[in-house]
Formats: C-alpha cells, structure tokens, sequence
C-alpha cells in the first residue's frame, strides 16, 4: 500500500491507520530512531506526537484517581511484600496501569482528532519533491558545411527562441530526479 492511499483527501492520516502506526513505535522512547515508520511520516513528527498522546493519557489516568487507587493497592499487600517496603514505587504501578487501562485505540483516535485545521496536522506525510525532465524532439535540417557548424546553428537558433517550442513533439522518455528538495517550512 501507497503511504498518501492512508491519507484522506485532506492530507489527514485515516482513523483505521493510527493504531497500525501506534504499533511500530515505542511509547516515551527517548530516542527518535524508536519512531521510524513506514508510513512516510518523520520519525520526529512521530515523536512529538506520540510523547504528547503519553501526555495525554497520563492526565486521563490522573483525573480517574489512578495514584490513589495504586496507594491503596500497594497497601492491600503483605507487610514483606517488596513491592510495599518501596522496592516498587507507585510511579513504576502507575506507569504500567497507564499503558494497560489508557493506551488504546479509542484514546489515541481522541487524541488525534483534537487536532484541526488551525492547529495543524501532527502526522503529515513527507513530502518529497520529484523533477521531471521529459524528453521533446523535433528533427530540423539546416545547411552548413558539417555537423559541428549544423550544432551551433541549431543551438543560436534556440537560444534566440526562433524555433517555437510548441513544434516539439513528445517522445515519450522521462527521467525523475528527486536530487533537488526545497527547505521545509
């Protein structure tokens, strides 16, 4: 599949899409090189965007009492339980009750569909400029004394634009070249 054929019309990345790319990333990576995808969306952007969905998620979690509830879990247990004695902090029980309970489709589809038009897409595809140097052809006889002399006749003749370029014929050969990209804005 195309990566722009997950794309709306809009430029936005589809709904049934966002989970797939959820997947191909590690969720609070420091590390830009842990949001590489193959959808075609900067592994940077990736990153922003995901590290806010964490954001995101973790205040859903707070706002349901999710350190209270992990207090009194951790209560609950045997006095030489480890995980009592502060061998496991409530920030570690947290962390893994976020990612279980939060970090699911239904969120993340909230998450990106806050955005707008105003704000921005957070998931553009790249885009990628491509030159086309299309192929034209047209034979012309000029008299001269040989092929060097022909060149340059034709040549002066192009340069002055006295052979109209609407005469030209397509051959149907074309190269791309992706070399050039423009600065991003």
């Amino acid at each position: 599949m195309r990566a722009n054929e997950r794309y709306d019309e809009n430029g936005w990345l589809k709904d049934e899409f966002l989970w797939p790319l959820r997947q191909q990333v590690v969720l609070d990576s420091v590390f830009t090189s842990d949001f590489e995808n193959n959808f075609g969306i900067e592994a940077k952007k990736v990153q922003d965007f995901f590290d806010a969905y964490s954001s995101f998620i973790s205040e859903l979690a707070k706002e349901d009492g999710i350190y209270e509830e992990a207090e009194k879990f951790l209560a609950t247990l045997p006095a030489d339980d480890s995980r009592r004695k502060g061998c496991y902090p409530v920030e570690d029980l947290v962390g893994v009750w976020i990612n279980e309970r939060y970090d699911n489709e239904e969120n993340l589809k909230r998450w990106y569909n806050h955005y707008d038009c105003e704000s921005g897409n957070p998931l553009p595809l790249r885009m990628v400029n491509v030159d086309i140097h299309y192929d034209f052809a047209r034979s012309i006889r000029v008299l001269a004394k040989d092929e060097d002399e022909a060149y340059e006749i034709v040549d002066e003749m192009m340069r002055k634009g006295e052979i109209p370029l609407s005469t030209f014929e397509a051959t149907g050969d074309w190269e791309l070249d992706t070399n050039y990209q423009p600065e991003e804005e």
